[in-house]
């Protein structure tokens, strides 16, 4: 026969399995050697190509994301919200950042783009990457993406520019 403390046992039991089952189902952490250093291992990131006053939108409209990446930093300069980030004061520059910060976004410029050939073009790699990483620098950026695409470059497949 079915009695109550039957009934409370067998509550508790399937109740103590329920609770086990979530703590086995629990996400394992991230051990990767980034996440060692704090960085997530994965990246969610938008682009910020259209114009916005101060260069960058508040970051709680960027809500799920943590890179922005400012379009674009090509090998004739900043152009876009590269160039925007660029003019802003110092001032504006920190507060924006710090912002970012604390909502976990990290701000990285974008480099070449659809319009931008630096293999095809010939471009010096370690005097690109050297002006690339000063403009990062100077303007306080976390980072940089490499859009590369240079599809007249991909599409020879020697990863060669042009030869004659």
């Amino acid at each position: 026969m079915f009695s109550f403390a039957r009934m409370i046992t067998s509550v508790t039991a399937a109740l103590a399995l329920a609770s086990i089952n979530s703590v086995l189902a629990a996400p394992t952490p991230d051990v990767s050697p980034l996440a060692a250093r704090g960085v997530p291992s994965s990246r969610f990131v938008i682009y910020s190509d259209n114009w916005v006053t101060g260069a960058l939108p508040a970051a709680t409209a960027l809500a799920g994301y943590n890179v922005v990446a400012l379009s674009f930093l090509t090998l004739k300069g900043a152009v876009d919200q590269a160039s925007n980030w660029a003019s802003l004061p110092a001032a504006t520059k920190s507060a924006k950042k710090d912002e970012y910060a604390k909502a976990g976004i990290s701000i990285v410029a974008s480099a070449f783009g659809a319009t931008d050939t630096p293999t095809t073009s010939n471009a010096d790699p370690v005097g690109t990457a050297n002006t690339m990483a000063a403009f990062v620098k100077s303007n306080s950026l976390d980072g940089i993406d490499v859009d590369y695409e240079d599809l007249a470059a991909m599409n020879r497949g020697t990863g060669l520019r042009r030869s004659g």
